[in-house]
Parts: C-alpha cells; sequence; structure tokens
C-alpha cells in the first residue's frame, strides 16, 4: 500500500471507530470518556520562568473552551524552558526533562529539570511536581557537569534536548551562536549521564564540525540509539550514538542529501530522519542501506525555521514553522499531495499522531490542527485558533518566541455513572 493510500485507510478507520462508539453511546445512554490531553509549555509569569499545563478537553466541550489552562499548574523554573522531552514516548510518557536556559551578554545559565507528569489529575495536578534537584549544566564562573576542558568553545549554549527511553541519558546540543548571535564557534553534542550527573563532548569522535540541527533519539526497546549529523563534503553524515560507551561513529555509511551549509533543522521519526534546508525537506530512512535510504527531496517553505515530526512515526506528518507561516507535509512519498500552509506565526509545536492533531504554540494561544483534514483527505485542513491569555512566551537572544512544548495524556476521568 502507498502512503497515500495507508493515509487514506487510516482516515476511514478512525471515520469508522467514530461511527461505532456514537452507536454504542446510543444504545447505552452514555458517553465514553477519554482522558484529556495535556500541553506541558515553557512560560514566563511577570519575571519568573514557569513550566505550566494546557488541556485540550476535545470531549464534550463546547468549542470556545476547548483549550483551557489548568489551574495550580504552574511549576517554578531555574531559567526559561527552550526545550521538552518525554521518556516512553509511545506509553508511559510519564517523565518530562525540561532544559532550561538564561543569557545576559555573553554570560549562560542552563539547567535540566526532571518533572514527573504520569497520570496528573486534573482537579488537584499535585502529581505535576519535580522529581530532585535540578542538574546545573553551565553558570557565569564555573560549574556545572559539562565540562569546558572537552570543547574549545568560549560560549557552551545548550539549545536542544532529546532524552533516551528511561531518561538516564540524554543529548544536549549545545549551539553558541544561539546565545551569542555574532558567534562563530562551532556547535557540540553532549551526551549527558543523568544518574552519575557527568556528561561528555560527543564531538572528539568526529573528523567534521557538528551540525546546529537538533539531535534524535530513537527510543528503542532494544538496540536503542542517539543520532546527530556531521558536515561532510556535500552531504551531512549521520552519527549514531552509544550512551553506554559513550562514543559516536559514521552509521553505516548514511548520508542527509542536503548541503550541510543550507540545513536549518532535523528531527526524527521511528528509522526515518527528515531535515529541513532553505528550500526543501530530505529524508533518510535508515532502516535499509545507505543505497536506498533517501527520501525526498519536496519543496518547503522558503525562511522556515523550524522542523516538527512524531518521534513514533505513527504519522507521516512534518510541520516547517516559519516567520509567518506552518506548512504542513503529509509525507516525502513522490505521489504526496499538495502541501497545506496555515498563516500563523508558531513559535513551536507538538504532534499527537494517536488523535491526530498537532498544536502550534504561539503567545498567549494554541492552534489544534486536524491532521485528518488536508491533504489527500478531500477536505480542507482544518485549524482552529484558541486564546490562553496566561501563556506567555520568553525571548530568545534574537529577539524570536521560544516555544518549548510537548504533549501527555492526564489521569483517566472516573467511570460515567
Amino acid at each position: 500500500m502507498s502512503r497515500r493510500g495507508a493515509f487514506g485507510h487510516r482516515t476511514r478507520t478512525f471515520a469508522l471507530l467514530t461511527l461505532l462508539t456514537l452507536l454504542a453511546s446510543a444504545c447505552t445512554g452514555t458517553r465514553e470518556e477519554q482522558s484529556a490531553t495535556l500541553l506541558i509549555v515553557g512560560t514566563v509569569q511577570g519575571a519568573t520562568p514557569q513550566l505550566a499545563l494546557v488541556e485540550d478537553r476535545r470531549d464534550g466541550t463546547a468549542l470556545d473552551d476547548r483549550m483551557s489552562f489548568v489551574p495550580d499548574s504552574l511549576r517554578t523554573l531555574r531559567a526559561p524552558a527552550v526545550s521538552i522531552d518525554v521518556t516512553a514516548r509511545e506509553l508511559g510518557r510519564d517523565t518530562a526533562w525540561v532544559l532550561a536556559r538564561s543569557v545576559a551578554g555573553t554570560a549562560v545559565s542552563a539547567y535540566l529539570h526532571r518533572f514527573d507528569v504520569a497520570n496528573i489529575d486534573l482537579t488537584d495536578p499535585v502529581g505535576f511536581a519535580e522529581v530532585g534537584t535540578e542538574l546545573v549544566l553551565v553558570e557565569p564562573g564555573g560549574g556545572g557537569i559539562l565540562p569546558a576542558e572537552q570543547t574549545t568553545n568560549s560560549v557552551i549554549c545548550p539549545s536542544a534536548l532529546q532524552s533516551s527511553r528511561s531518561g538516564r541519558w540524554l543529548l544536549v546540543l549545545d549551539v553558541p551562536a544561539h546565545c551569542v548571535p555574532a558567534s562563530s564557534e562551532f556547535p557540540v553534542v553532549w551526551l549527558v549521564d543523568t544518574q552519575a550527573g557527568s556528561a561528555t563532548s560527543l564531538q572528539v569522535n568526529t573528523p567534521d564540525p557538528v551540525l546546529a540541527v537538533a539531535p534524535y533519539t530513537d527510543q528503542r526497546q532494544d538496540d536503542e540509539r542517539g543520532f546527530f549529523l556531521v558536515a561532510g563534503t556535500t552531504s551531512a553524515q549521520v552519527f549514531e550514538v552509544d550512551f553506554e560507551n559513550a562514543t559516536s561513529n559514521w552509521y553505516a555509511g548514511q548520508l542527509l542529501a542536503a548541503d550541510p551549509n543550507e540545513l536549518v533543522a532535523m528531527a526524527g521519526r521511528g528509522s526515518v530522519l527528515v531535515a529541513l534546508t532553505n528550500s526543501q525537506l530530505v529524508g533518510a530512512d535508515l532502516s535499509v542501506p545507505a543505497n536506498r535510504s533517501q527520501l525526498g527531496p519536496v519543496l518547503a517553505l522558503g525562511n522556515g525555521r523550524q522542523l516538527v515530526v512524531d518521534p513514533l512515526n505513527r504519522s507521516d506528518h512534518a510541520l516547517v514553522l516559519g516567520a509567518s507561516q506552518v506548512e504542513v507535509h503529509t509525507s516525502l512519498a513522490d505521489d504526496a499531495p499538495d502541501t497545506d500552509r496555515l498563516n500563523y506565526a508558531a513559535a513551536g509545536a507538538t504532534i499527537d499522531a494517536f488523535r491526530a492533531f498537532a498544536y502550534l504554540l504561539q503567545d498567549g494561544a494554541v492552534v489544534v490542527v486536524d491532521l485528518y483534514t488536508g491533504g489527500a483527505s478531500g477536505d480542507p485542513l482544518a485549524a482552529t485558533p484558541f486564546e490562553v491569555p496566561e501563556l506567555t512566551l520568553p525571548l530568545a537572544p534574537s529577539g524570536r518566541r521560544i516555544g518549548a512544548i510537548s504533549w501527555v495524556r492526564a489521569a483517566d476521568p472516573p467511570p460515567a455513572p
């Protein structure tokens, strides 16, 4: 079955399941409740960096009230959140790792916070709590677990993170120019052992510069790996990370067929890596030999800044976030339908493929995108903005809004009478 056909099949299956649910409800006089989706979002309240929860009340709720800020969900951070990832992404999603960072001139402070996000009771969200104390990555004047002697850079600027399945290992991207825009120093990828409270630079294992795009952890149950990109001559080399040995190597000759100087972002879904350049999307399926692994290219938004995919690989969608638009790609396949564009300036996004929604984060709002529409569905892409005035997004040194966001499930609602 082609990807296009698979997408249509999922759409028909979803419609059938929805119809069966409605019929069952009509027969019993009750409506099956589903646990709410919770968005974990970095915000700033006054001058205090916070982590907060936003509830998607999509079932049995008036449209205008669908998205709501969860009362008593603000949790204080040492600095504004710049990146969030969760453990056991496909099932538990029980722990959220938060990379927090602040910049004053050339002085950088960065921390790792760990939060329990399993089965949060929306009526009393005390279970949404920090676990232990934060790990200090770097602070002005020294200190922190990122060893300065393992990099030649004068600025250490943690910018993105990815968690291993258990959360013991984190990959942290360090891009000096993200903190000091005039910096020309090279990016670094750090492997953090959260259990030991230590870190190792993976830059020393690479013959060429690390590229300033986010790493990816596949969180497989067996043979789990992390990946990042290194500049080749005309393409980007895919490097794998061995967590236990703290080493990295070029993975099976795999490449992403794009000029390293034009790469803007990278993200992973299952065994597939997807990269955004100045004008297109390219991919590589690491489950097949390098001579057959290439996907795309497909044309993409010219001013794209961020790339978001479903790391579980339950959806082929790719979101390209630009200055004033969001581009929604159904897949990188040759027969992919026309790309949809939304006129929203999103600071960040996340995809919940189980329920086929994408969430676009704005300052004071969340836009919900229905991924069962658009593309080959025959219906226009449906996107609905919801005001969430409690969300004030922090600013990066560049002046752009920072949109750190992920999703989890709330505790199951009580049984219907």
